[in-house]
């Protein structure tokens, strides 16, 4: 909740500032005009007026218009056709996406102004042999609103039937107005509203005579019209209430040879007179139908291309006509080879074979190194630093900071400090006479830590501010605890004689954990190179092996044979600490070592868990808790206030807290905190 009351107020500030600048920044495009030609040469002239207004300011108004490779925009023109401050017309790469904008950059920035582009489109038609297309989303979905659209396509010239244009309105409710001059060649549209988010395209189908031979030879030399039309007959719903219903019966979706053949049924109460199917837009081709109900049929594809093929089936009758559609794909050799099975068993063994091996070594490494049963004792194994036990109790990278924490608490029991507190503000006063011939190396590296913190302060060079300590830490903490972690490493190898891990057991698990990363980078490359079943089975292999690599660099490490019974001994004894079923049986002396145990349970991370345990637990035994309170000097005066040993929990507590935070670092985290099937489209807007 303190985090909520903190945090709240700026984010609704930020909330608000959001809104607000949404709301001034309400965009709206007002009577647009688009004027299109499409010339003989193959390309297409736009020029389109519109007025740009906003509740707040803008300085530039643009048009951003997606080009596909091989297609190209060239501004001819462009202005502000309403009375302003000085602007030019500009052309750019769009901020996001491919294509081309045009932009009309202002001096001043205005709430209203009309503006007008005039640029040529090359690349945007497309030709075949019986009709040349142009597909085109010229008014862009990703916009403001419009209020009033007007739109006029004029082809090269006059034409006639079956070539026509289409327009999509995507999701816009509204009907639009659409004329088709009698001779085919001028198409105008016009709304009333295009919301933002709908767009309006157009399909132009023409008459190939109209247009150079250049343009018709770089088409394809193969018939398009009939596959044009069937695909408008489709996004126009031509399937009519009362018309054939179209289900297919045995269609797969991926074949290993150029021909295939589709059969299903249609589902109608009159007469189907045809069924017809257009592979990749290309011309109809009958199916064979049952001449009586039920109507059953078959369609024999025999020029599938590589790859991924089109297919839409269209029932006849009386009453309309019915469709469905179908993608099948024709895989190559290469393809059928990627595909194959066994290729995920190359890499099940991969990751059986690493799993395996990873298994028996964690096997071999607990009968030798583990106890049958989990102990608890009731002290620690050894007379050893906090740090050390840290050290000790884990085979992995112990918490330093818990270490180095639990150094300067053990420091100050010892005399070397004590603790004070004001409200929730703590310091700790310095011993500068105390004798530290008795500190071992990497405790007097603590103690000079803290005395340099209280340095880098004007004032008592003996008195530390845990504030003073943090804005230290920020700057120098890192660095000491890389240093003096290794410097308590190295002591506790001379004193064990050796590394606290086995040598074998580290090249053990490094070995592994080598194999694991091969094996995943293998399955991976593999994963990339084949298809469906094979692709699966390899990720999830890849998957398995990085998941064995990490299993093994962090649980086959293991103790040396002189070194485990000690370090099981402290892993026991942090779980003594850490639970009250056992701590409640305890012996008196183990709770008038409180304050010892307490630094111990500081190192291996579970304090908070020790002083609850020992503040429900302490009470049973009939203690003189005035005798355990007294015992918690070095913690300051507020936990010998009441003589309680509960007031002295608490106390020890808050310094925990308060401690972690004055000792965190920035690098530990020290800071508190229908249409769209044609080309074109784009966005616009202001700015």
């Amino acid at each position: 909740m303190t985090i909520f009351r903190r945090y709240l107020p700026p984010l609704l500030l930020l909330l608000a500032g959001a809104l607000g600048s949404a709301y001034a920044q309400d965009f709206r495009w007002l009577d647009v005009r688009q004027q299109v030609t499409v010339q003989p040469d193959g390309a297409v002239i736009v020029r389109d007026e519109r007025t740009l207004s906003t509740r707040g300011d803008f300085g530039e108004a643009f048009i951003c218009v997606a080009l596909a490779p091989g297609q190209t925009l060239t501004l001819l023109e462009g202005g502000a056709l309403s009375p302003g401050p000085a602007a030019e017309a500009l052309q750019q790469p769009c901020e996001e996406g491919e294509g081309q904008e045009v932009v009309l950059r202002q001096a001043e920035r205005v709430a209203e102004r009309r503006v007008f582009f005039t640029y040529r489109l090359e690349g945007t038609l497309e030709a075949y042999s019986d009709v040349v297309a142009w597909y085109w989303e010229i008014l862009e979905r990703d916009r403001p609103p419009v209020d009033g659209y007007t739109l006029t396509v004029t082809a090269p010239g006059p034409m006639a039937e079956p070539y026509d244009a289409f327009v999509h309105r995507f999701n816009n409710p509204e009907a639009p107005v659409v004329r088709l001059s009698p001779d085919r060649s001028e198409l105008s549209v016009t709304f009333a509203h295009v919301p933002a988010g709908d767009g309006v395209e157009i399909h132009y189908l023409m008459d190939p005579a109209l247009f150079d031979a250049a343009v018709r030879r770089a088409g394809v030399q193969t018939p398009g019209l009939e596959g044009r039309l069937l695909e408008e007959a489709r996004l126009a719903n031509l399937g009519t209430p009362g018309a054939p219903t179209v289900h297919l019966t045995e269609a797969p979706r991926v074949v290993d040879a150029g021909a295939v053949t589709l059969t299903g049924t249609v589902a109608h109460e009159g007469v189907v007179t045809a069924v017809a199917y257009s592979l990749n837009r290309a011309a109809p081709a009958p199916c064979d139908l049952s001449p009586t109900p039920p109507w059953t049929f078959s369609c024999a594809l025999t020029a599938l291309e590589p790859g991924d093929n089109d297919v839409t089936i269209v029932a006849r009758s009386a009453e309309g006509a019915g469709f469905t559609t179908h993608t099948l794909r024709w895989r190559s050799a290469a393809e059928r080879a990627r595909a194959n099975p066994l290729w995920g068993l190359l890499g099940l063994f991969a990751a059986l074979g690493v799993g395996g091996g990873v298994f028996r070594a964690l096997g071999r490494q607990r009968r030798s190194s583990y106890p049958p049963s989990m102990r608890y004792p009731f002290e620690p194994p050894k007379a050893r630093p906090p740090a050390a036990a840290a050290l000790l109790a884990s085979r992995l990278a112990p918490n330093t900071q818990a270490a180095f924490h639990a150094t300067i608490m053990d420091l100050a029991r010892r005399g070397f400090g004590s603790f004070a507190s004001k409200g929730r503000q703590f310091n700790m006063h310095l011993d500068l006479e105390q004798d530290t011939s008795e500190l071992l190396p990497f405790e007097a590296s603590v103690l000079d830590y803290l005395k340099r913190a209280a340095r880098s302060r004007r004032g008592d060079p003996a008195h530390l501010e845990f504030r003073e300590l943090r804005r230290y830490s920020e700057k120098h903490l890192a660095h000491f605890l890389s240093v003096w972690s290794e410097e308590l490493k190295a002591w506790l190898t001379a004193e064990l004689g050796g590394p606290r891990l086995s040598p074998a057991s580290q090249r053990a698990a490094w070995g592994w954990a080598a194999l694991g990363v091969l094996g995943a980078a293998l399955c991976g490359v593999g994963a990339t190179l084949t298809l469906g079943a094979a692709q699966l089975a390899l990720l999830g292999c890849a998957l398995a092996c990085g998941a064995l690599s990490l299993v093994a660099a962090a649980l086959l490490p293991a103790w040396r044979a002189e070194v485990a019974p000690e370090a099981l001994g402290w892993q026991g004894f942090r779980r003594t600490l850490s639970d009250y079923t056992r701590m409640k049986d305890a012996p008196d002396d183990f709770f008038r070592l409180w304050d010892v145990y307490y630094c111990y349970a500081a190192a291996l991370g579970v304090a908070e868990r020790f002083l609850r345990n020992l503040e429900r637990a302490a009470p049973l035994r009939n203690l003189d808790e005035g005798a355990l309170a007294s015992r918690a000097a070095w913690l300051g005066h507020g936990a010998m206030s009441g003589q309680s040993f509960a007031g002295v929990s608490s106390a020890a507590l808050s310094l925990g807290s308060a401690l972690r935070a004055a000792g965190a670092s920035a690098s530990s985290g020290g800071s508190v905190g229908g249409g769209g099937g044609g080309g074109g489209g784009g966005s616009s807007g202001g700015r």
